[in-house]
């Protein structure tokens, strides 16, 4: 081997894996421990004063945060900050991007009005956030936080703004689901409409996903509600509130596996009228007075009354109605539909009896 050969393999030899070594770097992420407080630091200290922030996503390998711009407070800038180590920790940097202007968005509440004080400090618990999330989702694969966003929801279709809350967002490799907290860590909702069990949900079956999501609406009013009726679908229950006590007022809700809502996302709950001169042949009742064991067999015999084993269960309505002499109890109305163009509409007792009227 030639001198010059000898040269090029000692500088490869030598040279080659200091290369690898300065080069090698490391994202860390913002739900370790302290590090999202750690970067939101950095920021703060780029900029020379508390910023006021419109949201903080938090991402495998990055924060992106939206500050209100000081000097136009009507408009936002965003941020992206990267925390990178190499050199075993001797390269220890906190990579800021920005300020890049943010384009306003559609009609909505005002930046003065969504704005929020940025206290780094505040982030250190996001790591158990996190935790408490997966946790609460329950997915049935492994699963781990993949996002968290801290902001003031904007409700729709009126445009107000909600409390200040995370939402996180958990995925495992085929099913995602979003848990929310208030800024304590405080579970405040759920969705699991991305989930395998949201997928498989069919509460005409019954079992325990139903008797779990009628069990909810007992829970919330400690088994206090007056309910004017129940309409079970395959995958929630709608209820008519008469009277929830001091826990909400009187109208439209629906549970469900994501829980106890109002009559749509955001909306206002419709009031539960009475109309003078009609009589409502309806007796108010509690969750707990309906026997939920029996929905299967009564949807059973509803398809049986119709000829039609495979017929398709619409609904059932559940109330609580007087026949004379009879005191009032519960009733069911099953309503069902087949491909071939039957239908039907059958009323039983909890018995199984079919009621006429």
């Amino acid at each position: 081997m030639s001198p010059w050969q000898w040269a090029a393999t000692v500088v490869l030899v030598v040279l080659v894996p200091i290369a690898l070594v300065i080069t090698t770097e490391v994202d860390r992420s913002p739900f370790e421990p302290g590090e999202a407080a750690t970067e939101l630091a950095a920021l703060e200290e780029k900029l020379g004063y508390p910023p006021h922030a419109v949201s903080v996503e938090l991402g495998d390998y990055h924060s992106t945060v939206e500050l209100q711009n000081p000097a136009t407070p009507q408009a936002t800038d965003e941020y992206r900050i990267e925390h990178i180590q190499a050199l075993y920790g001797l390269i220890d940097w906190n990579r800021i991007i920005g300020p890049d202007p943010i384009q306003p968005a559609r009609p909505g509440p005002s930046v003065p009005q969504r704005v929020f004080d940025l206290n780094p400090s505040d982030f250190t618990q996001v790591p158990r956030i996190a935790r408490a999330a997966v946790d609460r989702v329950a997915l049935q694969e492994p699963a781990k936080a993949a996002e968290m966003v801290l902001t003031k929801p904007t409700l729709f279709p009126d445009l107000r703004l909600g409390p200040l809350g995370w939402t996180v967002t958990v995925r495992s490799a085929h099913e995602t689901a979003e848990a929310s907290f208030d800024p304590t860590g405080q579970p405040t909702g759920i969705d699991l409409s991305g989930t395998i069990r949201a997928r498989m949900l069919d509460l005409f079956q019954a079992g325990p996903p139903l008797f779990d999501i009628a069990h909810a609406i007992t829970a919330r009013y400690d088994g206090k509600e007056r309910l004017d009726h129940l309409l079970v679908y395959r995958t929630s229950i709608s209820f008519d509130l008469v009277s929830g006590g001091t826990v909400d007022p009187a109208g439209d809700y629906s549970s469900g596996i994501n829980g106890i809502r109002r009559a749509g996302e955001g909306l206002t709950a419709a009031p539960h009228i009475a109309i003078p001169g009609l009589v409502n042949p309806n007796q108010p009742f509690a969750t707990a007075e309906v026997d939920w064991t029996a929905l299967p067999r009564l949807v059973t015999a509803a398809r049986e009354r119709l000829g039609a084993p495979d017929a398709r269960i619409i609904s059932v309505e559940i109330r609580k109605r007087a026949i004379a002499p009879l005191p009032p109890a519960i009733e069911w109305e099953v309503r069902l539909d087949h491909p071939s163009g039957r239908s039907g509409s059958f009323v039983f007792d909890t018995s199984g009896n079919v009621l006429t009227r």
